[in-house]
């Protein structure tokens, strides 16, 4: 009976906490003088731990998700990671902060 309830309170509170690892991988894009990351729209789940690769194959491009607090360059053939804790729900802006002409996207979070 004690390994019953011990296995019961182990299960319950392992999972309670839980919080996915999420990779996502962004390439910047131009097409026609149109620089933008793709793709455009990422999504996650709040409490997700958040990794994106930012791959660029031409150029130097800046990636940003202000409520988040990331800003990043990303020179040409390079690839950058960045992380955040998914820590609040919504939609919210993703651009560059180098160019404001470039194309942004958009980053939700439920």
């Amino acid at each position: 009976m004690k390994k019953l309830l011990l296995a019961t309170f182990l299960c319950l509170f392992s999972f309670s906490g839980y919080s996915a690892k999420r990779v996502i991988k962004l390439v910047n894009h131009q097409y026609e003088g149109v620089k933008q990351w793709l793709p455009g729209t990422i999504y996650a789940k709040k409490g997700d731990d958040v990794e994106i690769h930012l791959i660029n194959k031409k150029g130097i491009h800046g990636f940003r998700i202000k409520a988040f607090n990331i800003q990043e360059q990303v020179s040409s053939k390079e690839i950058k990671k960045v992380s955040f804790k998914a820590s609040k729900k919504g939609i919210f802006k993703v651009d560059c902060q180098m160019h404001g002409a470039h194309v942004g996207g958009q980053l939700i979070i439920q």
